[in-house]
């Protein structure tokens, strides 16, 4: 009996979305290192999200992650846009209420429920008990929903 030739395979099917962006490097902050009362250094991490949807975007999300030498990441957080805090507020106030207001994800005076197409939004990210192997940071959107307004 003689073997059936083989069929190639079908070819690969495209993507049904388009492939996840590499986190975008950022300019190094005006401050990146402020010392908080309760747990000394932290790294803060701020800037601008941007809609760049067609529709009005709501609970906009940015991860902010320190990484070592071999790109490889030796922390990370994840926060709310929207919320600002000052350097005095970051210095000054627990940890828990850092995150607290990191957490929020409707942002101050419900500024991350509707931002429009093109619109920026700010953020901050707060960073406590730096590895000492953190040489650089990224930034990336991690998520958000269609606004309902």
């Amino acid at each position: 009996q003689t073997p059936r030739p083989r069929r190639p395979p079908p070819p690969p099917r495209p993507p049904t979305h388009p492939p996840p962006r590499p986190p975008r490097r950022l300019p190094p902050p005006s401050r990146p290192y402020l010392v908080n009362a309760e747990v000394g250094e932290v790294f803060v991490i701020r800037g601008e999200a941007v809609n760049n949807y067609r529709k009005p975007r709501a609970s906009i999300q940015v991860k902010g992650a320190l990484v070592g030498p071999g790109g490889q990441t030796v922390m990370q957080k994840v926060a709310y846009c929207g919320n600002s805090l000052s350097d005095e507020q970051i210095a000054s106030l627990p940890m828990a209420k850092i995150e607290a207001a990191m957490n929020n994800q409707f942002g101050d005076s419900l500024s991350n429920l509707g931002v429009q197409p093109g619109n920026r939004i700010p953020f901050v990210i707060v960073l406590a008990r730096i590895p000492g192997e953190a040489t650089d940071f990224t930034v990336e959107v991690t998520g958000s929903t269609v606004a309902t307004q």
